[in-house]
């Protein structure tokens, strides 16, 4: 564990750096860098300083931090006039100003300590636990003997009221109230080998948590596949005080974004300059002005602007200010949390100029809400080395009356300042107090300044839920329908114990994709499973990544054979600390019933032409997930049809795509039934029973025609289609004409002679149909 004061002037202009003196110097940044090295070698000669009966066997690093051994050190040290810091076998605490943070080790068994000039060294069942002390860092390194495969390292985290959160760039952040303190920051965890060479596992992060209202710091990894020895070595950096800006005229100012912003912040940006009305300042992309440029004529200006925190600010980064002409500027970027976006900051402003005192005057606001952030920034004519003293609170969480909480003070040699301070407000009202200047009255008197005042709405709504099954595997086999509180799932019937996403069961997570229209959606708690019986198991979580969401749930698995309704809670929360508290529990139900399937209608009959209706329908569930509809499938057993019957059907159904209500690929001389199949939700099945059957005779029969019954014998006669009679024969004649019809598929019917057309005359027929 490591805390280091202000180590970040790489975020400050090159020309500034001579001449900063900004409060920003009295902030503290704190960075966990616990060393687990595992002691192979170490050369000789960089043991020197560890030589005797209290040398360790650890790497030069550590020699050179802990300096050389003592006899005895006393266990509190001040590093710098103005931090302390208490060393223990466990951790350490470092205070500096009213904010203070302690680190302890959970666990590891510390005996036998040894002190050194900057720290000391303690034996631990799995090493050494080491602290050293520094002017700039107080760290704790924990030496490790051996692998330990998967583990959880922990840490009792005493943040004095602050409440620490991982931020998107994976420090770990401090909140207290709305605002993003500028004092401790735990930076993202790395882990080196002892070349310094980055071999972190992917995904390593720290995990803050809190039981019984106390908050613990976590980094969980595997270091089986590591080389051995490593380093966890995360580094250390300011969170983005104010930013000195260039002490003589320049074209721009580049402010710094502070660390562990998140998904869903609003950062307040302010810039003022030398020149007033002289210079313009353009503000970058993505941010909106809160009020017109104020200036006192031409001897200072300044603006305020804001911007809801974009991916892109998760990791830090600078954004510019450019001036026209050039122009000595300072300023910052402070960043606040638990703000409902959705409401337009307030604001309002105060130029003053050549007033014989050494006030430094704010405008009056009164926010339209309990529990507004109030900010007051000022850009003063003068040259300030912690010389501001911010106005007072009214109605803030310290009480009726209290300082604010003083976020920079930057002193720019060009003369000028900017200072920036804020404090929750309890109840909604008026805040019109001052602030002074400390200056020697020669240069504090008559000091033209210009200032805001900001209110920022806290967020107070309650986020919503919405839920959804994903990776649910075998597919299909687990449903929810969108709404409501009914997760089903299919106890018996897929093959779990082939299943790999979760060996050896079947599984799916829940999606929350949580809304919040304030201050954005910051986690959904999945608890622990109730009811899970012998057949599922479930590991409870709260998940905050990806920042703003969809959260994903660990993996429900259950077993083959499952019949629990287990249920589950689930949580959501926004940044500003608002929860859906109980949430919704989900209960999930088991359902092996497949749904009813009523045969399709098929009218018995002959189809002349190749098209079937076939008519669907009515298909019900009472398992309870539902038919889906996107299962329903109408299919055919087709048989020839021959001389009017149908042979003995397969029973081989295959899919048909049905034109309007229509089979329209049938063929002639074939007969066919048709059923319905349909799935519930998760993936039980139904064939429905057979319709009737249908048969399809779109060819019409041959004819095959022949005189039969002449008299007299031989006065008639057909070839083709001609008939040849004797019309002299004496007495007259007569014949029949047989008609031997052939139809392959249903067979012959009947055959029918029409009355005789044309001269008719000494003829005679009777029409029929045999």
């Amino acid at each position: 564990m490591a805390s280091f004061p202000d180590l970040r002037p790489h975020r400050r202009s090159a020309k500034a750096e001579c001449s900063a003196a900004s409060k920003s110097r009295t902030r503290l940044l704190l960075a966990v860098s616990t060393a687990l090295l595992i002691t192979a070698f170490v050369a000789v000669t960089e043991l020197a300083t560890l030589r005797g009966p209290k040398a360790l066997d650890t790497s030069a690093l550590l020699t050179r931090e802990l300096g050389p051994p003592l006899d005895s050190a006393p266990l509190v040290r001040k590093p710098a006039h103005d931090l302390k810091v208490s060393i223990s076998p466990q951790g350490f605490r470092v205070e500096r100003g009213p904010h203070s943070l302690g680190l302890a080790l959970l666990g590891g068994k510390p005996q036998h300590v040894t002190s050194f000039k900057h720290g000391i060294s303690t034996k631990t069942d799995f090493g050494r636990a080491v602290v050293a002390v520094s002017p700039k860092k107080t760290e704790q390194y924990l030496v490790v003997d051996k692998h330990h495969g998967t583990k959880t390292w922990s840490w009792q985290l005493d943040t004095a009221g602050l409440t620490p959160r991982v931020g998107g760039d994976g420090s770990v952040g401090f909140i207290a109230g709305h605002r993003l303190t500028n004092r401790f920051v735990i930076a993202a965890p790395k882990i080196l080998d002892l070349r310094g060479r980055d071999i972190s596992p992917q995904g390593l992060r720290w995990d803050v948590a809190r039981r019984e209202g106390r908050w613990s710091l976590q980094l969980a990894f595997d270091d089986s596949k590591l080389a051995a020895p490593y380093v966890i070595d995360p580094a250390s950096y300011n969170v983005g005080a104010g930013t000195t800006g260039p002490t003589v005229a320049a074209a721009n100012i580049a402010l710094a974004v502070p660390a562990s912003v998140k998904l869903g912040d609003l950062l307040i940006a302010h810039v003022t300059w030398k020149g007033g009305t002289n210079i313009t300042a353009a503000q970058p992309g993505g941010w909106t002005q809160l009020d017109q440029t104020r200036n006192d004529g031409v001897n200072i200006g300044a603006q305020v602007w804001y911007k809801n925190a974009a991916v892109a600010d998760t990791t830090g980064g600078t954004y510019t200010w450019t001036f026209t002409p050039n122009a000595i500027g300072t300023g910052g970027i402070a960043a606040y949390t638990g703000i409902d976006k959705s409401v337009a900051p307030q604001v309002s402003q105060l130029v003053t100029t050549n007033v014989n005192d050494q006030v430094t005057y704010y405008p009056a606001i009164t926010p339209a809400t309990n529990g507004a952030q109030v900010i007051s920034v000022l850009g003063f004519n003068e040259t300030t080395a912690n010389n501001l003293t911010p106005p007072l609170a009214v109605g803030g969480v310290v009480g009726a009356a209290g300082t604010n909480t003083d976020r920079w003070e930057t002193a720019n040699s060009g003369h000028i300042a900017s200072e920036l301070s804020d404090f929750t407000q309890l109840a909604a009202a008026a805040v019109n107090t001052n602030g002074a200047n400390t200056l020697n009255p020669g240069l504090g008197k008559k000091v033209s300044h210009v200032a805001f005042r900001i209110a920022l709405k806290a967020d107070v709504t309650n986020p919503t839920s919405s839920f959804s099954l994903v990776s649910v595997s075998p597919a299909g086999s687990a449903y929810y329908s969108g709404s409501g509180t009914t997760v089903w799932y299919r106890g018996t019937g897929p093959n779990c114990a082939a299943e790999v996403q979760v060996a050896g069961k079947c599984s799916f997570a829940i999606r929350n994709s949580v809304a919040d229209a304030g201050s954005g959606p910051a986690s959904s708690q999945f608890s622990a499973l109730v009811g899970a019986g012998t057949h599922w198991t479930f590991t409870n979580s709260t998940v905050s990544t990806p920042a703003g969401g969809p959260y994903d749930s660990n993996f429900f698995a259950w077993s083959t054979g499952a019949v629990e309704a287990p249920t589950d809670a689930i949580i959501a929360a926004d940044n500003g600390g608002n929860t859906d508290t109980p949430g919704t529990t989900l209960t999930f139900t088991n359902d092996v019933t497949g749904p009813a399937v009523p045969a399709p209608t098929v009218a018995a009959q002959y189809y002349t032409s190749l098209s079937v209706p076939v008519s669907t329908g009515g298909e019900t569930d009472t398992g309870g997930s539902g038919v889906n509809a996107s299962s329903i499938t109408v299919q055919r057993d087709a048989i020839g049809l021959s001389a009017g019957a149908c042979g003995a059907f397969t029973g081989t159904w295959s899919n048909v795509t049905l034109s309007g209500g229509n089979d329209t690929t049938v063929t002639n001389g074939n007969c066919y039934r048709y059923r319905e199949v349909a799935a519930d939700n998760v993936g039980n099945s139904t064939n429905s029973s057979a319709s009737n059957t249908a048969k399809v005779d779109s060819v019409a029969p041959a004819n095959s025609l022949s005189l039969t019954s002449g008299s007299p014998a031989g006065a008639s006669y057909k070839s083709g289609n001609t008939i040849f009679y004797r019309g002299a024969q004496s007495g007259g004649g007569s014949f029949k004409i047989r008609n031997a019809v052939s139809d392959a598929a249903s067979g012959p019917a009947s055959s029918a002679t029409a009355a005789l057309g044309g001269t008719t005359t000494g003829w005679t027929h009777t029409p029929s149909t045999v």
